[in-house]
Formats: C-alpha cells, structure tokens, sequence
C-alpha cells in the first residue's frame, strides 16, 4: 500500500483525506487476514496485523539529491521494495512510478490526476463522477472501476442533538468553496466554524471582523470528533459553483462528508462532481445546484428535517470500510490473475 507522498498516514492534526482512506484501507484489509506492507511517510503508523516501510524524513535526505521533491524522494525508498514485491502494489501516490516497476499495480488517482501519468492502465476511480472525468482523458472511452471510499465510523461521535452552530472543514480555499461560505455568513447571520488546512482564503476569513465567523485553523483528530459531533450540518459548497464546464475544480468524492454522515451530522453540499453520490438529497443532507439554493437552505433551518440517525446509518451502511476493501480486492485478485484494464 503505497501512501502519498506529502504527509504520514493516518492523517494527525490536519485534514487529510487520502491519507485517511488509505489507512482505513490498510487495517480493514488486515482484519480480514491480508498481509499488508503499508510505504508511508515517518510519522505514520503500523496498521494492524501488517508492517511500516517509513520513506524519507525531510528534504536532505536522501543526500545529494538537492533538485529531488516528495515524489522522488518517496519513490527512492520503496523502488526495491516495489520491484521485488510478490503481491499486488495499490498505488495512491501522487508521482504513479509504481507501475514501472512492477505489473501487478493498481493505480487510484485521489483528484483528478492526468491518466497519462497512469500510462492509461489499471485506474480505478472513487465515484462515476471521477470515472467519467478519466474516461474523457482517456483513449477509446475504456472501462474504469468504481470503488466508493469507506469510512471506519468508530473514530466518530454520534449524538443525536445538534448545537446551533455550522461547520466548514476543509482545505481553507476558494476551490473548496470557503468564499461563499463566508458570503452566506455575511448574508444570513448564521454561526460558522472554518476549520482544516490553510489556504487561499484562510487570511481573509480569518480577519473578517464578523462575530459569528470563527476560524480555528488544522485542528486534531480528536478536535475533529468533536466538531461533528456538534455541528447542525457541515456546509460543502465545493467547486463555488464556477461557471466553466467542466468546473475548474471537480469534486472526485470529498471524504469529509463521510467524517460528518458518520457522526450524524447532515451535509449541505453543493452538485459538484461526486456530492450527489454521496449524499442522498433530502435524506441526509441537502444537495444545492446553485449558492441561492444553499442560502435557502441555511435561512429556513432545513437540516431540522434531516435525522441524526439516518446519516449515521447511511455512511455505515452505503461507505463502509468492509465495501471499499471487498471491491478492491475483485481489482487486486484481476490484477494477480495477469489481467489489465
């Protein structure tokens, strides 16, 4: 299990989603008796059942390497390991170098990666909505998997009562929607908490003098438990509802709404990408077409209507760590029986 490059696994005091998927990976793969090497940054921890293969630790190392970046850094210490590795290499890295050095890879892009840098074989997506993107990038519109994320909803609190208040947690950016999350602020009134790694919009959020804005910034795993636990609804306004088409920044599945769904809080999200996969509109949340919609839904309290309980029940039922590990291991024994696609 290949880890990206940039942060160690699981993800401890910042938002992490890939991270957090590769690691649930890891240790429901290990729970069912897979003997699993995860290669991850120092910092990361064994999974159960399995190994740590830690790569480089900072950016001198390795020495004599001044113009190396994460990808290459990271690839130096997993190459042997990969080459002569007797199993299936699941590739989650930024860089893609595993597939040349061994067949028996599959390789899932975490955004909307190039396919070329795939060389175009054994991609699998994270929703149809990411599916769909790589098949336009793709030559003879060829078949890709779909194996939604999964989520260990043990690492989350479940209360039924909800606190007046709204969540933002994200990467602080306009391209995750943080602008007009501050705008409805402004124009409704409503308490919001930014919380997730810096961006592009932190300053401005940060320093906009409304009482009801709060931002505090990364936060940890344990903090993060905590917020949704009491949040009224975390608010999703991913992709700011651009006016290119495609959208500048496409929504491949947004983990951070199966961290809220599995704590009972409900999602108002925007239709960018993989939203309306995720959340069941009117269900567990509120799927919003256009910011005007996201408003309404914000000034007439809407997320009143929606359960507690049902989101719980939707990300155990419909994201579960058992489901992801079952439909990646159809792609690993494929992948063993000599098979591409």
């Amino acid at each position: 299990m290949l880890a990206p490059e940039s942060l160690p696994t699981p993800p401890h005091g910042y938002w992490g989603g890939a991270e957090s998927v590769v690691w649930d990976l890891s240790v429901g793969l290990g729970e069912l008796g897979h003997d699993v090497t995860l290669v991850a940054r120092p910092g990361s921890e064994v999974p159960p059942n399995g190994s740590l293969v830690k790569t480089f630790k900072d950016e001198n190392d390795p020495p004599n390497q001044p113009n190396w970046g994460a990808i290459e850094r990271h690839h130096f210490y997993y190459e042997d390991l990969v080459k002569k590795f007797d199993g299936v290499i699941h590739d989650h890295t930024l860089g893609k170098l595993a597939r040349l050095l061994n067949d028996r890879v599959v390789q899932t892009p975490h955004f909307c990666q190039d396919p070329r840098a795939m060389n175009y074989k054994n991609m699998t997506a994270a929703s149809y909505a990411q599916a769909k993107w790589l098949r336009q990038h793709s030559p003879s519109q060829r078949s890709i998997p779909v194996v939604y994320h999964g989520i260990d909803s043990t690492r989350f609190r479940f209360k039924p009562h909800r606190e007046d208040f709204y969540l933002f947690f994200s990467v602080i950016a306009r391209y995750k929607g943080a602008e007009k999350a501050l705008q409805i602020a402004k124009e409704t009134g409503c308490e919001i908490v930014f919380a997730g790694r810096n961006g592009d919009m932190t300053d401005r959020i940060n320093n906009c003098g409304l009482p009801n804005v709060h931002y505090i910034g990364e936060v940890s795993n344990e903090r993060r438990a905590d917020l949704f636990s009491r949040a009224k609804a975390l608010l999703f306004p991913t992709g700011a509802w651009g006016d290119a088409d495609p959208p500048d920044w496409l929504e491949i599945f947004g983990f951070v709404q199966l961290e809220a769904l599995a704590s009972g809080c409900p999602v108002i999200a925007s239709n960018n990408g993989a939203c309306p996969e995720v959340i069941y509109d009117g269900e567990v949340g509120y799927i919003c077409p256009n910011y005007e919609e996201m408003k309404y839904v914000i000034e007439n309290n809407e997320v009143e209507d929606i359960s507690p309980e049902t989101c719980r029940k939707h990300a155990e039922e419909k994201f579960s760590v058992k489901q992801m590990c079952a439909g990646y291991l159809t792609l690993y024994n494929r992948v063993s029986d000599g098979e591409s696609w």
